[in-house]
């Protein structure tokens, strides 16, 4: 598993493990996080300016669920007051495959989201030769094995049941995270940042 995976594991497990030395303390595991107030941008928020801009020369194979960070924040905000002690919430919005979010982003945008689509058995010996090239030129980049495993990994039904009975949790559609993104991008000028990098 990715080292991400890992750190997070064990963060959980310490924080369990303060639970029963009687730490007040719940647990949120948002999926893939997008939205606006990107100020990096994250990975995810480049493949976003990318595919805006319709730069991205390629689609990778594979999928993941993703949601609003302004909902894992509100939801973050209620399990503080409404979350029962030690339990996990799993804050899961929709998953789509990369494909389709390009398409997402090219019905908002306008632009043609990129045709050439290349399955990852091809794209996996790639991997490691961008993570050298992009810390070479000091841009992380968009494709890394990390990332090639959570696509290749992505469940379609996480459920979010829980965190929606106890926390209130209402993810909005994917495609209102898109047009605030991609509208936040545009008016700070990031797009034309974030294309000179």
């Amino acid at each position: 598993a990715p080292a991400y995976d890992h750190s997070k594991a064990r963060g959980e497990r310490e924080v369990r493990a303060g639970v029963a030395r009687g730490l007040d303390a719940v647990i949120l595991n948002p999926t893939g996080v997008l939205g606006p107030f990107d100020f990096e941008p994250s990975r995810m928020g480049r493949v976003l300016c990318g595919l805006q801009r319709g730069t991205l020369p390629a689609l990778v194979t594979g999928g993941f669920d993703w949601v609003d960070a302004r909902d894992v924040a509100a939801a973050a905000m209620a399990a503080e007051d409404r979350g029962r002690c030690g339990e996990r919430y799993l804050l899961s919005g929709t998953y789509l495959p990369v494909v389709d979010l390009a398409a997402l982003v090219a019905e908002v945008s306008g632009r043609r989201a990129p045709r050439a689509v290349i399955p990852q058995w091809l794209m996996r010996p790639i991997a490691p030769l961008a993570e050298v090239w992009g810390g070479i030129r000091g841009t992380p980049p968009l494709l890394t094995r990390d990332s090639m495993v959570a696509l290749r990994t992505g469940h379609p039904s996480i459920r979010n049941d829980k965190a929606r009975a106890e926390l209130g949790f209402a993810p909005r559609p994917l495609r209102d995270t898109i047009e605030d993104t991609l509208r936040w991008f545009s008016d700070g000028g990031r797009l034309a940042a974030e294309a000179s990098r």
